[in-house]
């Protein structure tokens, strides 16, 4: 009942996922690779992605996907275990897992959801497809964010994406783009990308700076 309430509050139908409207408002490459790509129209597509998304796309099809999804599912088990030197151990006691009942219904299930995975275009640590968003707001221009976000609360404007907000904080001339190509930059999700940050990305910003 939560998820079918969550469902009509972002998309209006309950039986509706939100990355089917989503996808059908912004995306033209699908989310699994045995779908062909969509030759409708969209409307709603302020960034344009399709040539990266295009490339993810073709990977996924290819005989490289055999060598990212593994991959994906290595940067997955060390995300949520730490080290991976466990997975050595599960290897040796692979025959004994599978000749007990108890354990081969979990074994069998995980190559399911392994196999299911190699369908899927974009996976945890698949893909290249981020976008480049750091947003700095300035104080005085946080009345207008909030009001821009109010609207879109309730009614049609539920259906609106906060790039949505932006393109109107764009109009008002309030938010606008800066040009990054050509500088260090990295995403930190885990607590490595914050040394990675510190050790390579912040020396490389600051002999750019003493160039300039």
């Amino acid at each position: 009942m939560a998820r079918a309430y969550d469902n009509y509050r972002v998309t209006g139908h309950p039986l509706r996922l939100p990355y089917r409207e989503y996808y059908e408002r912004y995306e033209i490459v699908p989310p699994f690779s045995i779908v062909p790509i969509s030759k409708t129209p969209r409307t709603s597509r302020y960034f344009d992605l399709e040539s990266r998304n295009r490339e993810t796309y073709e990977r996924a099809r290819s005989w490289r996907l055999f060598i990212d999804r593994p991959l994906d599912w290595l940067t997955l088990f060390r995300w949520y275990f730490g080290n991976l030197v466990w997975l050595l151990l599960l290897v040796v006691f692979m025959p004994a897992l599978w000749r007990s009942k108890r354990t081969r219904f979990v074994l069998i299930l995980t190559a399911i959801i392994a196999a299911a995975s190699l369908i899927e275009v974009w996976w945890r640590g698949g893909g290249d497809w981020r976008i480049h968003r750091f947003f700095r707001v300035a104080a005085s221009d946080i009345p207008l964010l909030i009001e821009e976000t109010k609207a879109r609360l309730s009614g049609a404007g539920q259906r609106e994406s906060y790039d949505n907000i932006l393109r109107a904080l764009v109009r008002a001339g309030r938010f606008f783009a800066e040009d990054i190509t050509g500088i260090p930059w990295t995403e930190i999700d885990f607590p490595e990308d914050v040394a990675y940050a510190n050790n390579i990305i912040l020396t490389a910003l600051q002999d750019r700076a003493a160039r300039l």
